[in-house]
């Protein structure tokens, strides 16, 4: 349908065209201008639509045969008519009718082609594109006709000026409103993508708080994490004396804020050593040295960070007994050997470890004292060296018969 209906506006508007050249030899200055502008916008419209319904792939080619001839046909009339050459003007007319019926409507539908980033509607980018290239035609055919002396000569190039600075407004007023659209779509979008990137900031500081740096990025880029084996990392357990007997003594507001406080600190003293806190549960506080990368300096970290726990918590019971309040007592074990770590679950998940490592150390400190850093005797191989132990000699431990045992005194003075 749309077809036919622009085969029947081409026609009409080459019919307009002959008639504009009988004006033309008739002297007919107005009616000349009126059939060419008719005709014009009549070619234009018809091509411009069955150009925009046919395949695209040879566009840009035909768009360029058809300029190259119409100039040289311009050329060709221009020499025959200073040469005094037959078919001047006939060859100029040739010209005139490929630029406009072929080569215009191409052209035409490729600016509008490109131009349509600006609108989604198809019949405003064609009216818009339509008045600034049909008045860059007319004024090139009015030039044309003061040369060869053609009727309408200024008539054209005025009527081609006028349409040419409306389609500029036109073009001003769209393109600034098209500013004005995009800049506020781009900051909507800017704002979006900075709530985005804040809510993915927020989503992996709270999966670094569940998981390790590294097993969190092997998450997120895998959507798993293999399970690991090291063969040497250290330990470490803590344990509130009769906690169940102080936390009847306590609200349950204080005694909550109390526990918080305490693995608070903790929490900032393993991160002071780079020591992985592998979980709570209760009054109990669990952390490992030497993973999720294998280190040399796991057993000393961990002993350290025992010493700093036990100095804390021993200020901190000063301060709440001058307060008039009951303080904890700590126990703290620490044991080195190997481990398997990894995550466990689906919902809810966490980095653990387990091993017969994992329940010698929880030994440790359910048999050490409060107050005490009380350490196996592999962790003590390790650190001999360099810290003051007391030996505690073997103690019976369940399932496991008589261990080696000492309590860290503190760092040695060599």
């Amino acid at each position: 349908m749309l077809k036919k209906f622009s085969l029947i506006i081409i026609s009409l508007g080459i019919s307009g065209f002959f008639l504009a050249m009988y004006f033309s030899t008739n002297n007919l200055k107005i009616e000349f201008i009126i059939s060419m502008l008719i005709s014009m916008a009549s070619v234009l419209l018809g091509f411009s639509f069955l150009v925009i319904q046919s395949k695209k792939l040879n566009h840009e080619k035909y768009k360029n045969i058809f300029l190259y001839i119409s100039i040289l046909l311009i050329v060709l009339s221009l020499i025959s008519k200073y040469q005094h050459w037959i078919g001047a003007n006939f060859e100029a007319i040739l010209a005139v009718f490929l630029y406009c019926f072929m080569y215009a409507p191409l052209e035409l539908f490729l600016k509008n082609t490109k131009w349509r980033v600006y609108s989604n509607n198809n019949w405003e980018m064609l009216l818009l594109s339509s008045f600034d290239f049909v008045g860059i035609n007319l004024i090139f055919i009015g030039i044309l006709s003061r040369v060869m002396h053609w009727p309408g000569q200024y008539y054209l190039i005025y009527s081609g000026s006028v349409i040419l600075l409306i389609g500029l407004v036109l073009w001003n007023h769209r393109f600034k409103k098209e500013v004005i659209q995009r800049k506020q779509s781009e900051d909507m979008i800017k704002m979006q993508y900075q709530l985005i990137e804040n809510e993915k900031q927020i989503s992996d500081n709270l999966l670094l708080n569940i998981l390790p740096a590294e097993v969190a990025e092997e998450l997120k880029k895998k959507g798993s994490a293999e399970a690991k084996q090291f063969d040497e990392v250290t330990v470490l357990f803590t344990d509130f004396k009769d906690f169940t007997n102080l936390s009847s003594k306590m609200s349950a507001k204080d005694l909550v804020e109390e526990v918080n406080t305490c693995f608070m600190e903790f929490d900032k003293i393993m991160e002071n050593y780079g020591i992985e806190k592998i979980k709570t549960i209760g009054d109990s506080y669990m952390c490992a040295g030497g993973l999720p990368v294998s280190n040399l300096t796991h057993a000393f970290d961990v002993v350290n960070a025992g010493l700093e726990i036990r100095e804390f918590i021993h200020n901190r019971g000063i301060e709440r007994k001058n307060m008039g309040k009951d303080a904890f007592q700590i126990r703290i074990g620490i044991h080195t050997g190997p481990v398997v770590a990894g995550i466990v679950g689906i919902k809810k998940f966490a980095y653990d470890i387990w091993g017969d490592t994992v329940n010698t150390a929880s030994r440790m400190e359910n048999k050490g004292e409060p107050g005490k850093v009380n350490i196996s005797g592999n962790t003590f191989a390790i650190i001999k060296d360099k810290y003051t132990c007391t030996y505690r000699g073997k103690i019976e431990v369940k399932g496991k018969g008589a261990l080696d045992m000492y309590f860290v005194e503190g760092k040695s003075q060599q």
